[in-house]
């Protein structure tokens, strides 16, 4: 019996002497030989065989890394070439890359591998190895030129990625009208990405009038086709009662299977049903998995409970070091009460080891919220110099932030400093003025100073 690479190259012969070069390519391919593929479909695009398929082909080996590193680069190149041919897979291969861009993992990691990444000898190897470039730049307008010339062929891969470029807020291409169009036709092929993005257009009022049974409707059919997204918007509506009748036994299922499938949302809400034993047997363990799933999936309020369960325990031993890893994942992604507790967490040092300099960078952040109390935190700092460098100015500044938000103790340390002049000039009329505000709330401070220094 002959070896299975020789009937393997008997094949590729063959295809080549009855397909030339682009039929012995597929056949090597099918058979595994990537780079015999390669050399075939470079050989053919140079002789401008059929309408840009070999230049295609070539392209999606650099995209998935078959015989060659993933260069995303050289599969644009390829994809360009493909494209000017009037190739529509080519163009949609093309606009998936130009949506948001792609960088070389390899090309990054040779850099990092020089000894000096940025010089000149660096920069010259990798032009040799990478001519085409190391990264994709995005390109939303050129995307949308291609996705429309390959909506027009009837592709619904390309209307459903359209229909998604048309909703997004970064690009500056929003069209909900054309949206509502392009999802009508993806919905009508049966799939369910067209039902999602439609219940999500009227539930959100996107193009047309908010219609929230509408979008219901049209999230039941999805679900029901498996869109996992779907069924924790539908879940939602169900368990809160909006527009269909609570039905939280129903919902508790459907947040079950979207969580099981990986949706943050579905995770985290079906952690707080387990955690809170409403709705369903409570399961700490249990809840517990769902949360820190949904956490490192980045949602900001799963990062919360789970620094809220490990922190008072519950019926557990608290760990609050745990807590405060949580916590700092929440504040790093933006939430300022996080920020807060993260900031008392470094400056007390209960969670890990204390950081002075943690605290201040935590609570000046939960200050650039709003936050009263880490207003009031970080201008004890810099009125000390805990954490930061000494700075009355700044200091005075965050009291007067905290004090304007209503808090007494922030307006007697904002009319102390009004009557020292530290941070900027005396002025004691507009510091009686807050230390009245502040005595009008109880504040016994500020009543004693009214009494010994304006009386």
């Amino acid at each position: 019996m002959a070896a299975p690479w020789l009937l393997s190259g008997l094949r590729v012969r063959g295809a080549q002497a009855l397909g030339g070069p682009l039929k012995a390519g597929e056949a090597a391919f099918a058979a595994g030989r990537y780079v015999e593929a390669l050399k075939f479909w470079r050989k053919a695009a140079e002789r401008g065989d059929g309408d840009g398929e070999a230049q295609f082909l070539i392209g999606r080996l650099y995209r998935n890394g078959r015989g060659v590193f993933v260069n995303f680069a050289e599969a644009v190149h390829w994809y360009e070439q493909a494209s000017q041919c009037g190739h529509l897979q080519a163009k949609l291969e093309l606009a998936k890359l130009l949506l948001s861009g792609a960088a070389d993992y390899d090309a990054t990691r040779f850099r990092q591998a020089r000894r000096e990444p940025d010089s000149p000898e660096t920069d010259r190897l990798a032009a040799l190895f990478y001519p085409h470039g190391e990264k994709v730049e995005a390109d939303a307008k050129r995307a949308r030129a291609l996705l429309e010339e390959v909506v027009a062929s009837g592709n619904i891969e390309a209307a459903e990625l359209l229909a998604m470029l048309y909703l997004g807020a970064r690009t500056g291409l929003q069209d909900p009208e054309r949206a509502k169009v392009l999802l009508e036709s993806v919905a009508a092929d049966g799939r369910a990405s067209g039902e999602f993005g439609l219940g999500d257009m009227y539930f959100r009022g996107l193009g047309a009038p908010i219609d929230k049974e509408r979008a219901a409707d049209h999230y039941e059919r999805a679900a029901e086709l498996g869109h996992v997204r779907a069924k924790t918007a539908l879940a939602t509506i169900l368990y809160d009662g909006l527009v269909r009748p609570m039905d939280r036994a129903r919902a508790v299922d459907l947040f079950r299977a979207a969580a099981e499938a990986g949706e943050p949302v579905a995770q985290y809400r079906i952690g707080m049903i387990l955690h809170t034993g409403d709705d369903a047997p409570r399961d700490l363990d249990r809840a517990e998995t769902m949360l820190r799933a949904a956490g490192k999936s980045g949602h900001v309020r799963a990062m919360m409970a789970l620094g809220e369960l490990y922190s008072r325990g519950d019926g557990r031993e608290p760990n609050l070091r745990e807590a405060e890893i949580w916590y700092r994942m929440a504040a790093d992604n933006g939430d300022t009460q996080a920020q807060f507790i993260a900031g008392r967490f470094a400056a007390t040092g209960d969670g890990s080891f204390q950081s002075l300099p943690d605290a201040a960078r935590y609570f000046l952040k939960a200050a650039e919220g709003g936050h009263v109390i880490a207003a009031i935190n970080i201008a004890a700092f810099y009125a000390s110099g805990s954490g930061v460098e000494q700075d009355p100015k700044q200091a005075r500044r965050w009291y007067r932030m905290a004090a304007e938000k209503d808090s007494a103790p922030a307006q007697v340390r904002f009319a102390r400093m009004l009557l020292s002049g530290e941070g900027g000039e005396r002025d004691p009329a507009e510091a009686r003025q807050w230390l009245e505000r502040a005595a009008g709330k109880g504040d016994p401070e500020a009543k004693a100073l009214l009494a010994t220094i304006f009386l």
